[in-house]
């Protein structure tokens, strides 16, 4: 987006409409290993939930992500995937330890980007915040669900591409400046998982 603000600004008319990411030959084998040792079948959709985010204050609540994979679980009988860095094991451990069954599976940490690529592009739908996922899973062609709070602002780094769903508060704070520490984090309460699901 802010490349296409760049590009207007200097009378480029062309542009490519969407991204694009070419997954390897082994990145398709591993999507294709990953679903079957987790028993991952088309009974349900399946959908990768990146719950980490760059900054603290860009993160929902675990909690409410908690309730949000117990919803599309026991409503639709969802198969959701958890993805992330190393770093973001934490919260994938706090939201387990308020909804955890057998239908979450977790790739966080055991994936290279062309690895995650190819899981991503198995996947229905990623619901997720401002991420890297959250661009790579719109290159594969997987639709995303997009969450932006505090300093992400949607118009400058939003899924780039049409078919995607993005939510930002509208508030009188944000997007609130990324080199300082929010004072009150209202733009969370802005979102439940009722209105996500």
């Amino acid at each position: 987006n802010l490349v296409d603000i760049l590009r207007c600004s200097v009378g480029v008319n062309q542009h490519p409409k969407n991204l694009v990411y070419e997954i390897s030959e082994k990145g398709l084998e591993f999507g294709e290993s990953f679903f079957a040792a987790n028993n991952i079948i088309n009974d349900g959709p399946v959908i990768a939930l990146q719950a980490g985010a760059s900054q603290s204050k860009r993160q929902w609540d675990a909690p409410k992500f908690a309730q949000l994979v117990k919803m599309l679980i026991e409503e639709l009988n969802a198969r959701v995937i958890l993805t992330g860095i190393p770093k973001e094991q934490k919260i994938a451990s706090e939201i387990l330890s308020h909804y955890n069954h057998p239908r979450v599976c977790s790739s966080i940490g055991k994936t290279s980007v062309p690895q995650l690529a190819a899981i991503l592009k198995k996947c229905n739908l990623l619901v997720t915040g401002d991420t890297g996922t959250m661009h790579l899973s719109v290159a594969v062609g997987t639709p995303v669900v997009a969450g932006f709070l505090a300093s992400a602002y949607c118009f400058e780094t939003g899924p780039y591409g049409a078919g995607n769903f993005v939510l930002q508060p509208q508030i009188s704070c944000g997007p609130c400046n990324p080199n300082f520490r929010c004072q009150k984090t209202d733009c969370h309460d802005h979102f439940t998982p009722e209105m996500i699901y």
